[in-house]
């Protein structure tokens, strides 16, 4: 069995969604982990989804990643 290691990428914040989609076309299964804040008193949006780390996108791979093909998508 290969090891696998845990790769991050930085990118700008809001723009996490573009870098897992460009990850994903290249092979990889990236995440940018959220989680949901509650409102307890709030009626019309009683929660919300956040960033644990906002412009941070994680990925693993049983090789280095091509650097240089990344930063071009």
């Amino acid at each position: 069995m290969k090891e696998r290691s845990t790769f991050c990428l930085f990118c700008h914040q809001d723009r996490e969604e573009s870098v897992m989609e460009d990850l994903r076309l290249l092979g990889y299964s990236p995440m940018a982990p959220q989680v949901r804040k509650v409102f307890a008193r709030e009626l019309k949006q009683p929660s919300i989804l956040r960033r644990i780390l906002p412009g941070y996108v994680f990925f693993e791979a049983d090789h280095t990643p091509d650097w240089k093909t990344i930063a071009w998508h």
